[in-house]
């Protein structure tokens, strides 16, 4: 996998579903919607590790129809030892990774009729994955969608507009994109 720091979030090692403190108010979210308004779907965004807390949500919940990650979360290979803020220890989860790897990740959480999945990196980010590293997997993350089911959406969008970990406004701006684009 490369290099992977070694000390850990304390949720990680005094809970036994550590996980579940991330990722779990995201479906149960999924679950009021649908139990309160009839919805069947859900689009969803996340910035930072909410990114990475929606890109895993919607790998595991089909419910979850759109979701896009801003600085949210690169496959393990591309990340940069020297840049120990793309190292969160929820990432690095090792039932997380014994179950699945990121690039498997993101085509889940892509696939299936009706279903998008974008990410959104900050270039010139002074915090975290800054970078174009995305678009290294692109075309692999939508080969595989197109093999496994044929339906469903995967890109991966560059923020050049400023150097800061925000969501910014060209980022709003792609997100109202995608959420009206009609799906495949």
């Amino acid at each position: 996998f490369g290099y992977i720091p070694r000390d850990h979030d304390l949720l990680l090692s005094v809970t036994e579903n550590p996980l579940r403190y991330y990722i779990e108010p995201l479906i149960v979210m999924a679950d009021h919607l649908r139990q309160a308004h009839g919805a069947v779907t859900v689009d969803a965004a996340g910035f930072s590790a909410g990114g990475w807390a929606v890109t895993v949500a919607a790998a595991v919940d089909p419910r979850f129809r759109r979701t896009f990650s801003v600085a949210g979360v690169l496959p393990l290979y591309l990340r940069l030892g020297d840049r120990q803020n793309q190292w969160p220890p929820p990432h690095l989860y090792p039932p997380l990774l014994a179950a699945s790897n990121y690039l498997e990740m993101f085509v889940l959480a892509g696939e299936g009729e009706g279903r998008a999945y974008r990410q959104l990196f900050n270039r010139y980010d002074r915090c975290c994955y800054r970078n174009t590293y995305g678009l290294l997997y692109r075309d692999a993350v939508r080969d595989a969608i197109s093999a496994s089911t044929g339906r469903g959406e995967f890109d991966v969008i560059i923020d050049e507009t400023h150097a800061h970990h925000m969501f910014s406004g060209f980022a709003e701006g792609e997100l109202q994109k995608f959420l009206q684009e009609p799906p495949e």
